[in-house]
């Protein structure tokens, strides 16, 4: 499979309800292989994209193609390439594991219960077969879930909060499954998560959403090789202002002290002589790791100058 080709992609992708906007010309590629972040506040559009790339809804503008079909012309050819999950997996609680495969198994001709069974060591239940749904812990049902949706060996896994309520194992069993499903068996993962941390660690890129566009994409190695300096002063309001007009740099004020993503070739001497010259007493300064989280939430209250400085990353 050539991974220069994407399996999922969004052109200009719109949906209004009346007077309003909801998601407004959404752009993005998700290639075999890659594990895509689909990352946004509450009510950003998060899963309104999703309802559309799975056609539970229709778009009001724009086009999805999945494999290289466009959705809307041929909604059977497209959908086959896809899995999904869209919020909590729906499974019958008084049927086994098997029998539940087996009932969403008929839907695509593939019943062979040897070939379900492999499905469940897949996602590490091998030894639930026989088991009640009922008894599952929500971890094993949201394992189950992903057997389900990896039913007809799709070329794309798209999954709306797949790790939202789980315990710390439950999240790295979710984890580690997916990564093996995107890097050994070369699929296409989209996972839409609030979930900033668990998204640092296993995806290959993210498109951070706001207000039903898209303000940011690029690879989370790229995300977090960016600078952070952090600063205490004691007017942090009044020297950041400074800073920033001087260097046109990002800032913000966290916990009391000012927090700057450093570009353009600014280090931290460049602002330790213009603190200087304005005998300004620094208390503090150091470099610190990034984090996504802080990536997010600046680029969240800060939208445009991401824009700016990321045109090529942005699709």
């Amino acid at each position: 499979m050539n991974n220069n080709i994407p399996i999922l992609e969004a052109r200009n992708l719109s949906k209004t309800l009346g007077s309003k906007t909801i998601v407004s010309n959404l752009c993005f590629k998700v290639y075999p292989g890659e594990i895509y972040g689909f990352l946004g506040p509450n009510g950003a559009g998060k899963t309104t994209t999703i309802r559309m790339l799975t056609s539970l809804i229709f778009p009001t503008m724009g086009d999805v193609y999945i494999n290289a079909i466009k959705l809307k012309e041929n909604r059977e050819g497209a959908l086959k390439n896809i899995g999904c999950i869209v919020e909590n997996p729906e499974l019958y609680k008084y049927l086994t594991a098997m029998e539940n495969l087996k009932q969403f198994a008929r839907l695509k001709g593939q019943t062979n219960e040897d070939y379900l069974y492999n499905l469940l060591v897949k996602v590490g239940l091998p030894n639930t077969a026989d088991q009640k749904v009922g008894t599952f812990s929500l971890g094993m049902r949201q394992r189950l879930g992903l057997a389900q949706a990896l039913i007809g060996n799709p070329k794309v896994l798209i999954l709306d909060e797949p790790m939202n309520g789980l315990d710390p194992q439950g999240m790295k069993d979710i984890r580690d499954i997916l990564i093996s499903l995107a890097k050994e068996d070369n699929m296409a993962v989209f996972i839409s998560s609030h979930l900033l941390h668990e998204m640092q660690m296993i995806a290959d890129r993210v498109g951070i959403i706001n207000n039903g566009k898209i303000i940011a994409e690029d690879q989370v190695s790229a995300l977090l090789s960016d600078k952070t300096l952090s600063l205490k002063v004691d007017e942090p309001e009044r020297t950041l202002a400074l800073i920033v007009n001087s260097f046109n740099l990002n800032g913000t004020i966290k916990n009391g002290e000012i927090q700057l993503e450093l570009r353009n070739g600014i280090e931290m001497a460049d602002i330790i002589r213009l603190l200087a010259s304005r005998n300004i007493d620094i208390q503090d300064i150091r470099m610190v790791d990034q984090e996504l989280e802080d990536i997010f939430f600046r680029l969240v209250d800060n939208e445009t100058s991401y824009l700016d400085k990321r045109v090529e990353g942005v699709r």
